[in-house]
């Protein structure tokens, strides 16, 4: 737990406004500041006693044989031991003049954090008094500069013996209309809380401390939370006062209620997502495993505490050794890390887990991994089912390049000789079914090229990397010179971003769509625009033509297989295919491709590429 820190800035002004020497220091007897006219009484520049043993100071404060004195004094303020306060003490300083210090605690949520200590000179009894009513007179002052509502009553509750200026804000109600009306102190609670409250100040009319929450200001719709913490006040042994503080906690609230719902939906997270936290402690060698992990891999009972070298046993043999390792190299390189290993659990089945650990220092002697663990078995399954299917596209590929090849080249050759050989002897039909042989051929090798091709999208696909979109559009357009002049076409390309994708998956796309726009365009000059976008959380990408467009009806049929409409059934895209492999590439890299064709406006291709699609992956 962090230690609670003096703010010096609450108290400077008011202990440079004291006419005698004042200082303030913290709960281990450390000097935290003190004011100019107490350096001048001990003849030491304002600074040199800051940070330094409250010892040291009284040194130069006070005769020796009274500073143990002085010590017994302040411990038994810092420890809270007097029932009232100011302390006043008497005491003989290193010259001949006497001197009274008059002690007072310092407070954070009731615990005490230092001290406020006023120095006064004294010379007879009449000095005395003077000084101890000055001193009154700046010890109110320190108490009005508080940010806590201090007060004071009778032990009946029924007067307001003291009330400093900031209750008024607290509480929405006056110390004046207060002090003719005490039970306004109560009813400025919330209802529901009165109660509670009321059953407090019964406590402390019985003579025994109180502490609690609650909220008040009903001008504010009782949305102010306070802290109060009070005690009793006894004269002679008789219950005479009730004294407290009341401390203004609506922001901490506000921020324990974000921190719980913060958790909860963290909570609820790693529940959907079966993940566990877990922290490793080097010191110890343990890993220890909060709730939601302690149901996935067994635990001490004691604090969810496991032995590394336990949780070890439990990892695949074949993983161990590594997971060993990277932790370790972790820990003594204060790195993160990020693996995934087996584990056998008690059913004897065997998991994957993924494990992303971050080093965490909190000081030179406290440091530890902190990390969160996902069971990724269906993941793994996954994978295996995508890679074995990618080897069967691979087997497909292969027969389609070599077997199915073969009996087309056979018939193909054997048509040709036929065509040459018996030239002259065929008549005008027969010559007719040997042109459609050879056009029959010709088709189906390039479906099956174009099998292949789509095949390839995901089995042969590169990885991903920078793109300038810009320069790849400016290639494309370069190969396509001889079809552009052919059909009268211009491309006009905006500037478009780069991406992070297969270079030359995204070339493909690029040309298949402009090669689209060319070959179903009429017989008037075509144009085609290309532009792009980057968004939060992927590219936008359009290629628009100005040619007749596509029927509302056919505009989903043109992205399958073989599907085309009769005017995308071009030569060079084998009735479609072409179509199907942009939707298949924008698919691998995470988006969607889709056509908007307006009746008589052309039609404009649109595709997304995600930002955050891992490479190479299928969605």
């Amino acid at each position: 737990m962090s230690k609670t820190k003096l703010n010096v800035e609450d108290y400077r002004s008011v202990l440079d406004s004291v006419d005698n020497g004042a200082f303030l220091l913290d709960r281990e007897s450390t000097l935290v500041y003190a004011n100019s006219r107490l350096c001048d009484r001990v003849d030491a520049p304002v600074g040199q006693f800051t940070e330094r043993p409250v010892a040291d100071l009284a040194a130069e404060l006070l005769a020796s044989d009274e500073r143990d004195q002085f010590k017994q004094t302040l411990r038994t303020v810092l420890t809270d031991e007097y029932d009232e306060y100011p302390v006043s003490e008497q005491f003989r300083a290193s010259g001949s003049t006497g001197t009274e210090l008059r002690f007072s605690p310092v407070r954070d949520g009731g615990a005490v954090v230092g001290a406020v200590v006023v120095v006064g000179e004294t010379t007879g009894p009449s000095a005395g008094r003077a000084t101890r009513e000055q001193e009154l007179e700046r010890y109110e002052a320190i108490v009005e500069a508080s940010q806590d509502v201090l007060w004071m009553f009778t032990a009946d509750w029924s007067e307001v013996v003291y009330l400093n200026s900031g209750f008024e804000e607290v509480w929405g109600i006056t110390a004046e209309q207060l002090s003719e009306d005490p039970t306004l102190f109560l009813e400025g609670v919330h209802p529901d809380d009165r109660a509670t409250v009321h059953s407090a100040m019964e406590i402390l009319s019985n003579g025994e401390g109180a502490e609690l929450e609650f909220r008040v200001n009903s001008a504010e719709d009782y949305g102010r939370w306070v802290r109060v913490e009070a005690e009793p006040v006894f004269e002679d042994g008789e219950l005479t006062h009730i004294v407290g503080f009341t401390r203004d906690i609506t922001e901490q609230k506000a921020y324990e209620r974000n921190l719980e719902q913060t958790q909860r939906r963290l909570e609820l997270a790693l529940e959907a997502a079966d993940a566990g936290v877990w922290e490793f402690d080097p010191d110890s060698a343990e890993i220890i495993l909060h709730e939601s992990r302690q149901t996935q891999v067994p635990a001490d009972e004691t604090n969810g505490r496991l032995p590394f070298g336990a949780l070890l046993d439990q990892i695949h043999p074949d993983d161990r050794e590594t997971a060993r390792s990277t932790v370790e190299t972790a820990i003594e390189n204060g790195e993160d890390f990020e693996q995934e290993y087996r584990m056998i659990h008690d059913d004897g089945q065997t998991r994957w887990w993924q494990s992303n650990a971050q080093f965490v220092t909190e000081d030179e002697a406290t440091q530890r991994l902190i990390g969160v663990s996902i069971d990724i078995t269906d993941r793994k399954e996954h994978e295996r089912r995508l890679e074995e299917s990618n080897e069967r596209l691979e087997r497909f590929a292969y027969v389609a390049s070599h077997d199915l090849q073969e009996p087309l080249r056979t018939v193909a050759n054997y048509v040709d000789i036929l065509a040459e050989d018996y030239e002259d002897d065929l008549d005008d039909e027969a010559q007719e079914l040997i042109d459609v042989a050879v056009t029959a051929t010709e088709r189906m090798h390039s479906m099956i090229n174009a099998l292949l091709d789509y095949s390839r999208v995901t089995t042969r696909g590169s990885e991903f990397d920078q793109v300038q979109v810009d320069e790849a559009v400016g290639d494309i357009v370069d190969d396509l010179r001889v079809l552009l002049e052919t059909h009268d076409g211009t491309v006009d390309c905006e500037p478009l971003p780069t991406v992070e994708a297969d270079g030359d998956q995204i070339r493909q796309v690029f040309q298949n769509l402009v090669k689209n726009a060319l070959e179903h365009s009429t017989d008037e000059p075509v144009t085609i625009t290309i532009s792009g976008e980057e968004r939060p959380d992927e590219y936008r990408f359009e290629v628009a033509d100005d040619g007749p467009g596509i029927a509302e009806s056919q505009q989903e049929k043109i992205f399958r297989m073989f599907k085309s409409t009769h005017q995308y059934q071009t030569e060079s895209q084998a009735k479609g295919v072409g179509l199907a492999i942009c939707d298949n590439i924008v698919q691998r890299h995470g988006g969607e491709i889709w056509v908007e064709s307006p009746p008589d406006e052309g039609a404009t291709f649109v595709f997304t590429l995600d930002k955050q699609q891992p490479d190479g992956d299928l969605p």
